[in-house]
Parts: structure tokens; sequence; C-alpha cells
């Protein structure tokens, strides 16, 4: 069956004229999400028009959304094989294939501002840690830009704000999540994403770990009844836009200096969209009778000392320390420190968000042959 949709993907590429042939210069983009999602609407769209602008319609692009190139655990393999020139990568996907960039994400407990961990997990990852480009290169494909999650929340069918209600109630988590959940005396439950609703209102779950944008994406309004007011972390492995390097170095220096031009738009339109999406999500929720639950100092205290451990539990892992990975966290942390900083001076301004993402990571991106 795998064949089969291998071999099908190819002679659709082939028919429309896709892959590291670049005939006429028309470049194809897979997902697994949506074509509504804000990753095409918000993130690729605009970022498309602006090439075309800049290249003077020399490249244009061809989406393929939906999945219909792919799932999610194998749009890095379409990619790498030239059945498409770039895709949408999660690299949660592929710890195997990505594992230095895998163990990097799993620190997702480790800020919850968007904006920060978005600009530093992309310096990270395209400056910081020749891992993570060894293995990208394993695999054919040129990183390009990133994105980050909105912040995580903790959303339960009971209130929830003290550390005490939260313990022997069932929660969905994943990774990092789980691990402080089970310390604090929760019950952590895998459960899909898209199978959330049904888990809470049948109550295998209590509560989930998620963004607030899921009360309305899963409406998840319906069965939640207290969303608790803490952020405690984000999903930054997102790899919004990559090239098959075959592709890469078949366009042009001018070509290349163009995409990269672009690339600081993607990172903060996405940031920007999912906060905007959380927002008003949450609002809808209020309106709906969701409430507000205030943390208490002790559950604040325990997310803290979670995220206190996190470098040294990720460290401690065989993996991590067979990647030699120290060095790459130590500058993650860094750069976290440097953003934080560098987003207070600029009082989180999306525009000037922008010109800091060109200045101090997009422009540094390489555009010789890889």
């Amino acid at each position: 069956m795998k064949t089969f949709a291998r071999t099908a993907a190819s002679i659709l590429a082939l028919a429309v004229g896709t892959g590291p042939a670049l005939a006429g210069k028309t470049l194809s983009y897979a997902s697994h999400v949506p074509s509504t999602h804000i990753l095409h609407t918000e993130g690729m769209a605009p970022f498309y028009k602006q090439v075309e602008t800049d290249t003077n319609g020399e490249i244009t692009f061809k989406e393929f959304p939906g999945g219909a190139m792919g799932d999610a655990k194998s749009l890095l393999a379409i990619v790498r094989d030239g059945i498409v020139d770039s895709s949408l990568i999660v690299n949660v996907y592929y710890k195997a294939d990505l594992p230095a960039s895998y163990m990097i994400t799993d620190l997702g407990m480790l800020g919850g501002d968007s904006m920060v961990m978005a600009a530093a997990a992309a310096e990270t990852f395209l400056l910081d840690c020749p891992q993570c480009a060894e293995e990208s290169a394993r695999n054919h494909i040129k990183p390009l830009a990133y994105y980050a999650s909105a912040p995580y929340i903790l959303m339960c069918t009971k209130p929830v704000s003290t550390l005490e209600e939260l313990q022997g109630l069932k929660v969905r988590a994943i990774g990092p999540w789980a691990i402080w959940l089970k310390d604090i005396g929760a019950v952590p439950v895998s459960v899909p994403s898209s199978e959330v609703y049904e888990a809470l209102q049948r109550g295998q779950a209590d509560c989930t770990i998620g963004s607030a944008a899921w009360l309305k994406n899963y409406n998840l309004k319906d069965v939640i009844t207290y969303v608790t007011d803490l952020k405690v972390g984000t999903y930054f492995g997102a790899l919004a836009f990559d090239m098959n390097t075959d592709t890469w170095n078949g366009l042009s220096t001018d070509e290349r200096k163009a995409i990269v031009k672009s690339l600081p738009g993607i990172t903060r339109r996405m940031v920007m969209a999912y906060r905007e999406e959380d927002d008003a999500a949450l609002k809808e929720g209020l309106d709906h009778g969701v409430k507000l639950a205030e943390p208490g100092q002790a559950l604040i205290a325990s997310y803290d000392e979670q995220k206190g451990k996190e470098v040294a539990r990720v460290l401690g892992d065989p993996r991590a320390e067979k990647l030699e990975l120290k060095g790459v966290v130590d500058a993650l942390m860094k750069n976290v420190d440097k953003w934080t900083k560098i987003l207070d001076e600029i009082g989180h301004d999306p525009d000037k968000y922008e010109e800091k993402l060109q200045e101090e990571i997009y422009s540094k991106i390489s555009v010789a042959d890889d």
C-alpha cells in the first residue's frame, strides 16, 4: 500500500511539473494540514506572492495541502526523494531521521512566549546546531524557516487552580508535560488531539494540555468548563519551509536571495496568527461559559520546578549524550535569554520582530550550493 501511494504521488508530481527538475520554476509545497489552516493562509500564501514578485515571476508555487501528497509521517521522505520540492516537517514524527532536532524540541516546557521561542529555536536550529545541519544533509533537505505554536495551557472539565485539585485527575498530555503531571500526582493519558473531545466527554480524561485554539478547533468549549491561566510551554520544532537540496542548488543565487529575504515573514505571520487565533478562541470560550481559573502559587512553583529540571533531563538521555548535544542546548538557552531581551526592548512589536528575525537569523543563511 505504501509503495502504491508513493508511486501515485510520483505520477501526480510529474503530471503537474513538480520535483527538482524545476520545470518552469514552479516549486511544489505539501502539507498534511488543510488548505484553510493558517500555515497556508497566513504563513505560506504571502510568502509565495512575495517571492513571485521579487523574482519577476520566475518562481511560482503549487500547493498540495491536506495530505494530498502524504501524511505527516511521510512528508520528510517525499521532499528527500524529490517527489515535492518542499513541505511542512514536524520533527516529532521523525525521531529516528532527525534525532538532534527532536531532542532539542523535547525542551518544550522552557518557555510560554511563542515569539521568543520561535526566534530562539530558529536561531538554534539554523545557526547553532551542526548536528541538525548534518541530519538535514543526510535527508537531502535545506531547512529554511521555523515557527512555534501558541502557548500550551491546562483545560479541564472541572475547576483546577491548585496543585491539590490537579492530583489524581486524568490529563491528556505528551512528552515532558506527561512527565511533569505524573510527578505531581496527576495521571497522564495518551489520546490523539483529534480524539480529545470524545475522551473529555466520556470521562476518559478530565483535562488536556493544548492551545486555547482547541476550544474552537475541536469544539472543546462544549466540554471544557475551566481554563487554568498558566502558560506551560510551546511546541517550537515546526519546520514550515525547507527545500530538497537538488531543488535549492538548481536555483540561481538571486532566486535564493529572494527566498531567504521572505523567510522572516513566515515566522512572524505564523506566530502572530496563532496568537490571534488563541485570543479569539479563548474569548469565544469565555463567552460560551468557560471560566478562567487563576493558578495557585504551589501550581506555578511546581511548573517552574519542572522547567528547571528539563535541561538536565534531556541531556541525561543516552541519545543526547551520543549526539553530544550539550553545546546545542546551551546555545538554545542563550538564545532564549537573548530573544527575551529583544522582545522586551521592542515591546513585542510584530514589524520590529520581523526586522530582528531578518537581522539576527535569516540574513545569515548561506545562499551557496549545499
